[in-house]
């Protein structure tokens, strides 16, 4: 009996990595919903006009002249207790990990954002959402606040099956 149980879990497991491992390649591979332009990545719209953003992005200050990079107020835990997860990528049991660039205005607002790395299923539009509504403490360089660009990963990975037996309700 204890031998046709742990047989049973071995089984079980295999199929857990191979679902695991579709599931990879299928959201690497074609699991993307959006379109991308070869050059920068997925932009979603801006609220500055053309013009505006050309300004901002004049005013970059490259990182290797910084003397501090951007910071997330409160740190990225604050932000990432916001994230919700998207119903399409919790039906599909797909997770991923997006990669986001941006500029960070001397007010410490998020534009221009670009979806570096996506993955698809409305998790590159919720990492956009928790970019967007966080608040940042400007790049400093020679003590004043400067405008520069900022990369973030933002991770989605659904709970395991044994993590959600263990979870309470």
């Amino acid at each position: 009996m204890n031998n046709e149980c742990e047989m049973n879990r071995t089984l079980q497991n295999r199929i857990l990595i191979y679902v695991m491992v579709f599931s990879l390649v299928y959201i690497t591979g074609c699991g993307s919903a959006k379109e991308y332009n070869t050059k920068d990545g997925f932009m979603p719209g801006s609220d500055l006009s053309s013009a505006e953003l050309k300004q901002l992005r004049e005013q970059v200050v490259h990182h290797t002249d910084l003397d501090e990079m951007p910071q997330v107020e409160g740190g990225m835990q604050g932000v990432m207790i916001e994230l919700s997860y998207p119903e399409e990528a919790r039906k599909e049991g797909a997770g991923g990990r997006i990669v986001i660039d941006f500029i960070v205005d001397l007010d410490g607002n998020a534009k221009d954002l670009i979806v570096v790395k996506s993955a698809g299923y409305g998790m590159d539009e919720e990492a956009i959402r928790l970019v967007e509504s966080a608040k940042f403490i400007p790049a400093k360089q020679n003590g004043e606040s400067v405008v520069a660009r900022q990369t973030i990963p933002i991770s989605f990975m659904l709970p395991s099956e044994e993590e959600m037996e263990n979870f309470p309700l």
